[in-house]
Parts: C-alpha cells; structure tokens; sequence
C-alpha cells in the first residue's frame, strides 16, 4: 500500500515537473521577461501590460500583472470548475463583451495571490470559453481587445472589495 502511495506521488511529480519545464522553455524560446516591459514602480495600483499592441492572429500575447500596493493581493474571484482568473474583453464596435478564462459552472472560486511590488508573467493563447458550460476553447479572432483582472481589497471599513483593472488596448489583425 505505502509502494503504491509512492508510485502515485512520484507519477504527479514527474508530470508537474513536465509542465513547469514546458512552461519555463516556452518563455524562454520568446526570450520574454517581466523586465521587458516599462513600468512606473511608483504607481500605487495593480497594472497589466502587454508586452505589444499588435499581434498576429494564433501569436501568444504576453502580459504582466505588477501589484504596486505596499501589501499582497488576492486576483480573482471569478468561480468555475477549473481556468484562469482572468478576463479578456473585445470591443464590439459599441461596447466590451466580457470572456471568462474559466468554465464550469462549479462554486469554486478561482484565484492567485500577488505580493507586493512583485511581477507576474502570463500568456494568453488568443483562445476563450465561448460559454461557462464547456472547456473547449475557440480562437478569440480579430479585434480590440483587453485583459482585465480583479482583485480583493480590504476598504476603509475592513470589508472586501472587488476592483476590476485592465490592461491597454491592442489588436489582433
């Protein structure tokens, strides 16, 4: 019994190790760093920015989330059985239609913690849930688009708060 609990731990592993490995090569075959993209340290806010402002269509969009706060955050909030907690946005030619990187409609909350002044690196695929009921994902398209995230912030009177930010507009041609 212990051999096979073993066997399962080292199997996970290896398989963790896989995609931690298969990540890391990726970014760095891009040679994409968070030290690549400008940002004002002196802003007190949570800023995402794209590392272009226009991108191919199937071209991986690179962006990074810095968390100027004096204190960690907590990005998120969005539920589901499983994805990502960020938003991408699409300008209809009127308006902003909103696509979740999450699907399920599962009472998980999804989320990922931030520390001060630190810098996440992250990459969109150009691909969205087209609903919250199934996990296949479809190319976004061309268009104007955005990244948006939210945040837990404790106001003034110690409750939470949910704050949205976005990231610059770009395109995809």
């Amino acid at each position: 019994m212990i051999e096979k609990k073993r066997k399962m731990f080292l199997i996970i592993g290896l398989v963790s190790l896989f995609f931690v490995i298969s990540g890391c090569e990726e970014l760095q075959e891009n040679n994409i760093s968070v030290e690549d993209f400008q940002i004002n340290h002196s802003m007190k806010d949570l800023i995402i920015k794209t590392d272009k402002t226009v991108y191919s269509q199937n071209e991986y969009v690179y962006f990074v989330i810095y968390n100027g706060f004096n204190k960690d955050l907590v990005l998120g909030g969005v539920t589901g059985c499983g994805g990502d907690v960020y938003i991408i946005s699409q300008f209809n030619g009127v308006e902003w239609d909103d696509f979740f990187l999450s699907y399920g409609n599962c009472e998980m909350e999804i989320i990922k913690n931030i520390k001060s002044k630190e810098k996440l690196l992250s990459i969109w695929d150009q691909k969205i849930y087209p609903n919250m009921y199934t996990r296949k994902k479809t190319i976004a398209g061309k268009g104007i688009y955005k990244i948006k995230v939210d945040y837990i912030y404790m106001n003034y009177k110690g409750n939470p708060a949910l704050v949205r930010v976005e990231s610059n507009e770009f395109r995809i041609i």
